[in-house]
């Protein structure tokens, strides 16, 4: 790699590619070895032709129509160097002259261009191809308050073209069958579009055309391919000591998950290569951002296009992820243990319940949900197994990962090593959350939500806000946000994994701006606490906050420079005025800061407890994150937490049989309602000593739905506190007790035996993830691996 100035020159041994950071279409030059000696390259690209990005969209006064003439470029990162690959990213926006595409927000006092862009463009050695991001965001929100339906934008198309040097240009495509080639036709273009009712209710819609024909349909086409085939030759010159005549060289085309993210084509126009993240009208919604990953091949004298699809198809689906085994994950200490393959009933239940729920999320969940679109992903295929199945994508429930099925995915992707655990669902669930879900402002820091999410999803289009459920507008799976205002639904547990598996630099940025905007939320220091606004900047063990303080930790791990050490600051700080204010006596004590609900705050000796299925799946394993990562405050309480909360729960929350010891898996024969005795606890509140150090007693207390006895999908992960625990301290003598109510068959149940535990019901609808099983596969993985090094 050579830099000068914004101008970079990229030589991977078979081609040359000179990328220009003041370039709206990034690349200047494109050149290529053609007979795999490494010397002498071919010119292929055409600098000076229509490339790089386009954008239509509908404005008050029709339809406005953008190209890289159009565009103000913010910035240009040279983001890896390394000896096998090179990263560059450009940021930018389209600027309409007329002024039909400023944004104004919060009464009027903000004003700016709504439509940022970001290129991403990866060089790998020994290779002609390019892979790429293409992202287009709709920046404009105030980002602080509700409806979150009302600062939406109606693009027609987002493209980025890629004119070429060849002669004789012939396209070739591919949809459901293989690769051909069009000899006498100009324009191919294969498209997932967008699915419609067709008078026989509504279905996906795949679609091939040659010129203006429709030569080939289908409901999707699961490795679509758009490709170009021509002549490039030196007129007998020698060009950097190789002379070639009339050599023919194939350049194609590939957009990553086309089948599920629609609407998205490839096209040829042409000798012009033609990538399209947004190939039809399409309302992006409020602060919504559209992701896509590509590649491009390039390969001289390909007869094998098929082939080189397949090839194409793995690279951008089934990318090469280092796995360092489970043996250096664990000798790491990063994470609690992953363990052996040694049998367990716990075992094969959990690899049963992960294989159900992966083969359903990626086959059936789509259907029954109806949950298509680039702007919908079925993180969860409903928030509970009873409202999954829709006639419509209108109907359809995004969740927005609820409670991070993705991430108990990639848990097992690290404990197992196989590639489909990362690669199905996870990564890809994990942008549509970071790019779409979570508020997307760009770099700008108005308001107090960007970066997070702001509702818990919504259907196709909101019934209840200004944007009506048109055919035009927002029906047909486009996703937007309620008009409400939480944002209780960010799930960011293990999004930490998700990038550092893959770290993209356009992920990096939305951890980044979301890690700073939570920085600057809670920045009311302790002494002033009484100041703070209620769910605002409170500092609390509530689900709420500590996904706001994964935020920040996730901006502490991985944003470079201030902005990371202002956040890992941060971090440490409110670390700290927990272990202070909330984990008294070994315990996750709620401590109301205000007078939110017109009550008085308890007193300092009442601990109460979060409900535990929140403690369980979210706030333990953040204090494992920061005890692993950060170490423990002066006072130790966090590691005192991690050891003494789980040996509470085994004395008090879980029923005993009738040795007094052993777990009782259900809820016992002496379950008494009124007082919890005998039950699985949902929740505890405990008596303190004076100076809180000490637990007097502790008693069953309600949950949200005022009962006093857990839910089965919560037992299991929380018995896997028990085995979390006994890492720490081998000496608490809860291993053997875990163990044994997970040789109980029931307890876990296998995901074909009708006993439901694990989802709650007794039946089995094929919805893929939803938050039971979600919530409950946090701490199994660690479960299943510590347990192999019980006595």
């Amino acid at each position: 790699m050579v830099e000068n100035g914004p101008q970079v020159t990229i030589d991977t041994g078979l081609a040359t590619f000179v990328v220009d950071g003041a370039n709206p279409a990034l690349f200047t030059s494109i050149e290529v070895d053609l007979d795999d000696d490494g010397v002498g390259r071919i010119p292929l690209y055409d600098g000076t032709g229509v490339a790089g990005p386009r954008l239509t969209f509908a404005a008050s006064g029709g339809d406005v129509a953008l190209s890289a003439g159009d565009v103000a470029i913010d910035g240009f990162e040279v983001v890896e160097r390394g000896p096998v690959k090179a990263v560059v990213a450009l940021r930018g926006h389209f600027v309409d002259p007329s002024g039909g595409s400023l944004c104004s927000t919060l009464g009027g006092s903000v004003v700016y261009e709504r439509f940022g862009f970001t290129v991403v463009a990866s060089f790998e050695r020994a290779r002609r191809d390019v892979g790429l991001e293409l992202h287009l965001r709709n920046e404009c929100s105030d980002a602080s308050t509700g409806p979150w339906t009302d600062e939406s934008v109606t693009v027609r198309s987002f493209s980025w073209r890629l004119p070429l040097l060849l002669g004789a240009p012939r396209p070739a495509w591919a949809g459901a069958g293989a690769p051909r080639i069009e000899p006498t036709a100009t324009t191919v273009r294969v498209e997932q579009a967008r699915g419609a009712d067709l008078g026989g209710g509504w279905t996906r819609r795949a679609l091939a055309q040659v010129g203006p024909s429709v030569v080939e349909s289908a409901e999707a086409f699961e490795r679509p391919w758009a490709g170009v085939v021509g002549a490039v030759s030196s007129n007998g010159s020698t060009v950097m000591g190789s002379t070639v005549m009339g050599s023919t060289i194939t350049v194609a085309g590939q957009l990553g998950w086309m089948r599920y993210r629609e609407p998205m084509a490839l096209a040829v126009d042409g000798a012009a290569l033609v990538f399209e993240p947004i190939s039809e009208t399409l309302v992006v919604g409020e602060g919504k951002g559209i992701w896509s990953v590509g590649r491009v091949t390039i390969e001289p004298d390909a007869a094998d296009l098929d082939a080189l699809r397949t090839a194409g198809a793995l690279r951008l689906e089934r990318g090469l992820v280092p796995w360092p085994g489970r043996d250096a994950l664990d000798a790491a200490r990063i994470l609690p243990g992953l363990g052996d393959d040694q049998p367990s009933t716990l075992r094969t239940h959990y690899l049963a319940w992960l294989e159900r729920m992966h083969a359903e999320m990626i086959g059936n969940a789509w259907e029954s949900g109806k949950v298509y679109g680039s702007q919908r992903w079925p993180e969860s295929a409903g928030a509970d197994t009873f409202a999954v199945a829709a006639a419509t994508p209108d109907e359809g429930s995004s969740s927005m990962n609820y409670w991070d099925a993705a991430g108990a995915e990639i848990l097992e992707f690290l404990r197992s090593g196989d590639p489909r655990w990362l690669w199905d669902f996870a990564v890809p669930a994990y942008w549509t959350q970071a790019h779409t879900a979570y508020l997307n402002i760009g770099d700008r820091s108005h308001g107090n939500r960007a970066g997070v999410a702001v509702t818990s999803g919504g259907p196709g289009c909101d019934q209840n806000g200004p944007l009506p459920c048109s055919a035009d507008g927002t029906g047909g799976g486009q996703w937007h946000r309620s008009a409400f205002g939480s944002d209780d639904y960010t799930y960011a547990m293990s999004l930490e994994l998700g990038y550092a598996l893959r770290p993209t630099p356009t992920l990096r940025r939305r951890l980044a701006q979301a890690g700073a905007t939570m920085d600057a939320r809670y920045d009311t220091p302790r002494v002033d606490e009484a100041t703070r606004e209620c769910f605002v900047n409170q500092v609390d063990v509530t689900r709420q906050v500590i996904q706001h303080f994964e935020m920040i930790a996730n901006c502490a791990e991985f944003a470079p420079g201030a902005v990371g050490q202002s956040c890992h600051d941060k971090l440490l700080a409110l670390l700290d005025e927990l272990a202070q204010d909330n984990l008294d006596a070994g315990l996750l004590c709620q401590r109301v800061e205000a007078d939110c609900f017109g009550s008085p705050p308890p007193p300092a000796t009442l601990c109460s407890s979060p409900q535990f299925f929140m403690q369980n799946a979210l706030m333990v394993p953040f204090f494992h994150r920061a005890w692993r990562n950060y170490g423990d405050p002066p006072n130790g309480s966090i590691r005192a937490m991690l050891v003494g909360l789980p040996q509470r729960l085994y004395q008090d929350a879980m029923p005993k049989l009738a040795n007094g010891t052993s777990i009782d898996p259900g809820f016992g024969a002496a379950c008494n309602l009124g007082d919890g005795s005998g039950c699985w606890w949902p929740r505890m509140e405990c008596t303190l000593s004076a100076d809180q150090g000490q637990i007097l007693g502790c008693q069953a207390a309600r949950d949200s739905d005022n009962s006093l006895s857990m839910f089965a999908h919560t037992r299991p992960h929380t018995v896997a506190l028990l085995l979390m625990a006994h890492e720490i301290e081998p000496g608490l003598g809860v291993c053997t007790v875990a163990r044994e109510v997970y040789d109980i068959d029931t307890f876990t149940g296998h995901p074909d035996d009708g006993q439901g535990n694990w989802n709650g019901v007794g039946h089995f609808v094929p919805v893929g993830w939803w938050k039971g099983t979600a919530q409950m596969m946090q701490s199994i993985a660690f479960a299943v691996g510590i347990a192999d090094t019980c006595p």
